[in-house]
């Protein structure tokens, strides 16, 4: 219970970040964040932002059951992402729920414009015991070139039953 609710506070401080973002944003108080690695472009990239950064814990599973999760995924720069796709890296034990991104909950789709949010549902299935983690995989084109996140990561202990 603890967790769970660490986690919607997580989400509901994530999501009130991003809203006040785009409300400082649309007032002319600022800019959104900027990859630093496209600063020198004429043009501000899409950068999608995963909740729950850097790493979400399903807790201790029961192999041979799963538990899902939703996630908030957010465009935080100036262009449209498009060519939205997704997929982990060897990862048996983490899917989309469903079988394909976004996953049964989920509202992404292949175009995520600027400073949209939108939601994966991510299912944890554990096949052995012990810490299993993977990378959530987003591949778009921001505008520029492809890009991808591979900085959010879910983890979960696989429990015999």
């Amino acid at each position: 219970m603890r967790t769970e609710s660490l986690t919607a506070l997580r989400r509901l401080f994530h999501d009130s970040l991003q809203m006040v973002l785009t409300l400082l944003i649309a007032a002319g108080c600022g800019s959104p964040p900027v990859d630093r690695s496209l600063q020198n472009s004429p043009n501000q990239a899409a950068v999608l932002s995963i909740s729950n950064f850097p790493t979400y814990d399903f807790g201790s599973v029961l192999i041979g059951s799963s538990k899902q999760f939703v996630f908030a995924v957010t465009n935080i720069g100036t262009q449209i992402a498009t060519n939205v796709t997704s997929n982990f890296y060897l990862s048996a034990n983490f899917n989309y729920t469903g079988g394909n991104y976004p996953g049964t909950a989920g509202t992404c789709t292949d175009t995520i414009h600027p400073y949209e949010i939108c939601d994966i549902e991510i299912k944890f299935t554990p096949l052995y015991p012990g810490l299993l983690s993977s990378v959530i995989a987003i591949t778009y084109h921001n505008g520029i070139t492809t890009s991808s996140t591979t900085d959010s990561f879910v983890q979960g202990r696989g429990q015999t039953p």
